[in-house]
């Protein structure tokens, strides 16, 4: 219990004269906790010590107002590859590709998004623009508004928001949904009023702290997706 990551690398003799015990009271041990062999246990042990890793990892990747300069560059860091990772393991591939197919097939699409997500849209419009691809996104509400009336069936409407709860952002997708426009959404791993309403997720992972540095990795995540489309299309 005190020596966790040493026991991991013994073999059971090595353990069993460290605890001062016989090997075999140390594989009735295993075998009462409900392994097979110590192998196994050793196996479980080794990937435990490597999620109390992690979890220290991530809380020590909050920013403190005592942190120096490389202390905040190193947790920014740790904090977009950790998101990545994470975002990776929450792509549904059949999902991504009907996705594109979807953007492909569309006579238009349109981006909507506020905020750190109205960059992105704005990115994604950039990007499809070089391909020909037909596109609409605007900063001003009502704008976007009009834009989510005056869709049909034929267009795609790809609203991006981290929470899923941004009023306006369900407002459209509402909008939208009476209309039979297909949509997607790029947003958290949650259930949210946006990811019900959408027809495809393309989910990022869930990791905002204190001090919001999500809104970063949130756009890196995101722009992601958006570089992926054009590359098909």
């Amino acid at each position: 219990m005190q020596r966790p990551e040493e026991v991991a690398t013994m073999s059971v003799r090595e353990f069993s004269q460290n605890a001062f015990a016989s090997p075999s009271t140390i594989t009735r041990l295993c075998r009462k906790l409900g392994y097979a062999k110590y192998r196994d246990f050793q196996q479980a042990l080794m990937y435990e010590n490597a999620l109390k890793k992690e979890t220290i990892s991530e809380q020590n990747c909050e920013i403190h107002r005592s942190d120096t300069m490389e202390q905040l560059v190193d947790k920014l860091s740790f904090k977009s590859i950790m998101s990545l990772e994470d975002t990776k393991r929450l792509i549904e591939l059949e999902v991504l590709d009907k996705s594109v197919e979807l953007l492909m097939s569309s006579k238009r699409i349109a981006f909507f998004g506020v905020g750190a997500s109205q960059l992105v849209a704005k990115d994604a419009y950039l990007k499809f623009l070089r391909v020909n691809k037909p596109c609409m996104v605007s900063e001003d509400f009502h704008v976007q508004l009009v834009q989510a009336r005056n869709m049909t069936s034929e267009d795609v409407g790809v609203i991006i928001s981290y929470s899923g709860l941004t009023s306006e952002m369900v407002e459209w997708a509402e909008i939208m949904k009476d209309a039979n426009v297909p949509l997607i959404a790029i947003t958290c791993f949650h259930e949210s009023p946006l990811s019900r309403l959408a027809d495809y997720n393309l989910y990022v992972s869930a990791t905002e702290f204190e001090f919001r540095t999500g809104k970063l990795v949130q756009r890196i995540i995101n722009n992601c997706y958006i570089k992926q489309r054009p590359l098909h299309l």
